[in-house]
């Protein structure tokens, strides 16, 4: 995962090449910095860390540190994709959608495939899945997307149910280009680039 401080924003990031995930925080100091640390660490400092803590590092380690525990763990060296460049900010579709009613929907149709077609028209949205023994499933409610015409996105149901179960919100946003690029879940100061399959 990378950590990058720049103009006041801290950025964490990680990927696991068909998906990118960013959360933003504010930052009241202004250095600017990155390191990539190991993802078990990112954890550990996930679980010790909540409040405010001191950073040291150099080009080989990071200490972290704060009135209750103490990390110490190597550094990734090597250069971390440049995320602000895969993250598009003029997107030509931005809808946004309800996370209980997806979430039910998913969970309706998964336990045929993990890979789903999410079908978005301007009244309604659509959630179909296929096995390799031929079964199908498919869900659908009544939604307005303002949308003119209609979109189909392949996903990994997986990747969707990841980014929902994170969220604490009752809608968050959809970002796309087409049907064919990556898509951006977003909520808040956090977003998931994702790349689309073929179903």
């Amino acid at each position: 995962a990378l950590i990058n401080i720049n103009n006041n924003i801290i950025s964490i990031v990680s990927t696991d090449i068909k998906r990118l995930s960013i959360v933003e925080l504010k930052n009241s100091n202004n250095q600017e910095f990155s390191i990539i640390i190991p993802k078990k660490s990112l954890i550990e400092i996930e679980r010790l860390f909540s409040k405010d803590i001191e950073i040291f590092f150099d080009n080989v380690n990071l200490i972290i540190k704060s009135n209750e525990y103490f990390l110490f763990t190597k550094l990734i060296s090597g250069n971390f994709p440049n995320f602000k460049k895969i993250i598009s900010k003029n997107n030509s579709y931005k809808i946004k959608l309800p996370k209980k009613k997806i979430l039910e929907e998913i969970n309706l149709i998964t336990a045929i495939s993990n890979e789903i077609e999410l079908i978005l028209s301007s009244k309604k949205i659509i959630f179909e899945a296929r096995s390799d023994d031929t079964s199908e499933a498919k869900s659908q409610f009544e939604f307005q997307t303002n949308l003119n015409n209609t979109i189909k996105i392949g996903i990994n149901s997986r990747y969707l149910l990841d980014f929902l179960h994170l969220i604490d919100v009752d809608e968050f946003d959809l970002e796309l280009n087409g049907e064919n690029s990556p898509f951006i879940l977003k909520s808040k100061n956090f977003k998931t680039l994702i790349t689309p399959i073929i179903v």
